[in-house]
């Protein structure tokens, strides 16, 4: 599988806030999420990613050729951006054209000859697209901008909050072609403040606090689809340690933590797990305030 972007020891420093030793992969078809608390770097690590800020060191590799290593190396740079697809959350659209001619500027500037498809097929635009970008709900605006960061059909798409102020049909439908798109090779970097359903089809969670790494989660469909069960301190946790449906068992004060891949109603069903408490995953398990 080829590697679509590759980080090494990234660092910078944006209004204050640093951004340290950040390394990862993001390979063709991925779904990897960034969590962490507001404060906690991932807004700065995609501006960084995409050179809306330019990083300060570390290096950058975009489909596997060189775009920064201590220094931003410009032609590659410029034949990547091409293929990358950016939303970010405090993004201002021009409030004086309507849906339709932004759709329109921005298909003229990634050099397309029309309006993409994608723009027309989602059904929660239709009775906007006459309408000007001021007078959007907050809702339509987000929705807007994902379309906007995918209608040149890029290869990577890195999406902040891209559900937050959606309601539950759009969000539904923005998950579905996240879905169809990653199965076309289309690979995404999101992040999440809160759990979505786009944890069920991830391949990773990443989270991030006081800009560094925090934690690294493999296989993170697996939590989300799982539960989380608290078992009291006293029991013996070898007895279940290496049982199939453990994922992570994590000692706390007086009990354990054990992440299951089973859902809450098949552990409840068992007679064999002493738990006290269970409940689904939160992102703030992973991160260094969950508990």
């Amino acid at each position: 599988m080829r590697t679509y972007l590759e980080v090494k020891r990234l660092g910078n420093t944006i209004d204050g806030f640093t951004l340290e030793n950040i390394s990862f992969e993001l390979s063709e078809g991925e779904i990897v999420l960034l969590g962490g608390s507001n404060s906690s770097g991932k807004t700065s690590l995609l501006e960084t990613l995409c050179f809306v800020r330019k990083p300060r060191e570390g290096q950058i590799n975009f489909f596997e050729k060189e775009v920064f290593d201590d220094n931003i190396k410009n032609k590659n740079l410029r034949e990547i951006k091409q293929h990358i697809g950016v939303q970010f959350q405090g993004d201002s659209l021009f409030n004086n054209l309507t849906t339709f001619e932004t759709f329109e500027l921005f298909s003229k500037n990634y050099g397309l000859d029309d309006i993409p498809e994608v723009v027309f097929q989602c059904p929660f635009l239709k009775d906007v697209l006459k309408k000007k970008i001021s007078n959007l709900s907050e809702g339509k605006i987000q929705l807007v901008k994902f379309l906007l960061s995918i209608i040149h059909d890029p290869k990577i798409v890195f999406l902040d909050e891209p559900a937050s102020t959606l309601d539950g049909e759009t969000r539904s439908w923005v998950y579905r072609k996240i879905k169809e798109m990653r199965s076309r090779g289309t690979s995404f970097l999101i992040t999440l403040n809160e759990m979505w359903k786009i944890a069920n089809i991830s391949n990773r969670l990443i989270t991030l606090t006081n800009g560094e790494i925090y934690e690294v989660v493999e296989n993170f469909f697996e939590y989300y689809n799982g539960c989380l069960v608290k078992i009291p301190i006293e029991n013996n946790i070898d007895e279940i340690r290496d049982e199939a449906w453990v994922l992570k068992i994590v000692k706390k004060n007086g009990y354990y933590d054990v992440y299951s891949k089973l859902s809450m109603k098949s552990v409840i069903e068992r007679s064999d797990i002493p738990y006290f408490e269970i409940r689904k995953v939160k992102l703030n398990d992973f991160s260094s305030r969950g508990g």
